[in-house]
């Protein structure tokens, strides 16, 4: 080992010690850059600020090793009592937009606005998705992500430069496709006055359906199936150009009593644990429905 490669060895492994004790940046191969030099200093403004009725966890500064380093930043928080659920929803919304800007939201891969985003959040934080609700917004120019993640919230803030949500949230054309499906449901089922689906009525949906290009283009491809009493309450999708499995998804209506007012479009698809009952509108699981 030469004498340079020698220093690089040690100051890199005082590093490693110094960030786990202080979470300060200082690393030959990175960590104290001028970004990430932010990073750690926007995790710590936003560490002082924390979400209502949730306590924050440890902060993690960037963390660098012989061969790697992270540069970003972050910390977790806890709900104070129980468990992460939807009542944290608002509190959430809440302290993203008091500290963020341009803030975006991410549910089940949906790229949405804020009222969905709320019904989202109250709708996937009981489910254990990674991810299954996102925020991304700015601090002083500096990308924020907050997201979902098993038992708590997690708040990341990024030392690569990030100008724009696009690079962040890229839209898969058959996630948007499948809310534009399930926009015209509702459509029908408000211009013709009804709660329920016939067979006679997601065919004539479907058909007027198939001349959306995009669809397409895809290969997607609908199947349903009516229960005892002459209703269809799921329908099976299926793209040939695959990127998600053929799943299973709700068309029932809209639930006020558990989800409030119906925000209206655009409607998007909620992906539920396995074995939970899609019973609102837009519930969705990946396989064959029930009744297929």
């Amino acid at each position: 080992m030469t004498v340079s490669a020698s220093r690089n060895y040690i100051a890199a492994a005082l590093c490693v010690t110094m960030v786990t004790l202080t979470t300060s940046a200082c690393s030959p191969f990175g960590g104290n850059s001028p970004e990430a030099r932010k990073a750690l200093e926007i995790a710590n403004t936003l560490h002082s600020n924390p979400i209502d009725g949730m306590t924050n966890l440890e902060l993690i500064g960037p963390d660098c090793g012989i061969d790697y380093c992270n540069n970003d930043s972050s910390f977790s928080a806890k709900p104070k009592e129980g468990p992460l659920d939807a009542t944290h929803c608002e509190a959430i919304y809440s302290w993203v937009t008091k500290n963020l800007s341009d803030v975006e939201v991410l549910v089940s891969y949906n790229r949405t606005d804020k009222n969905h985003g709320i019904y989202g959040c109250k709708s996937v934080l009981p489910t254990m998705f990674y991810a299954a609700i996102q925020y991304a917004g700015f601090y002083d120019g500096t990308l924020v992500q907050v997201y979902s993640q098993s038992d708590r919230v997690t708040i990341q803030i990024d030392s690569e430069g990030i100008t724009s949500l696009d690079e962040l949230f890229g839209v898969d054309p058959k996630v948007e496709v499948t809310g534009q499906l399930l926009n015209q449901f509702a459509a029908y089922r408000e211009s013709q006055g009804i709660k329920q689906f016939s067979e006679k009525n997601v065919q004539e949906i479907v058909d007027t359906f198939r001349a959306n290009p995009t669809f397409t283009s895809l290969k997607g491809k609908v199947s349903w199936k009516a229960d005892n009493s002459g209703k269809v309450r799921e329908i099976h999708l299926d793209y040939g150009n695959q990127g998600l499995l053929p799943f299973c998804i709700s068309i029932e209506p809209w639930d006020t009593d558990r989800f409030g007012v119906d925000p209206g479009p655009d409607y998007m698809m909620i992906f539920q644990d396995e074995g939970e009952p899609l019973d609102q509108f837009g519930f969705a699981f990946s396989g064959d429905c029930s009744n297929a």
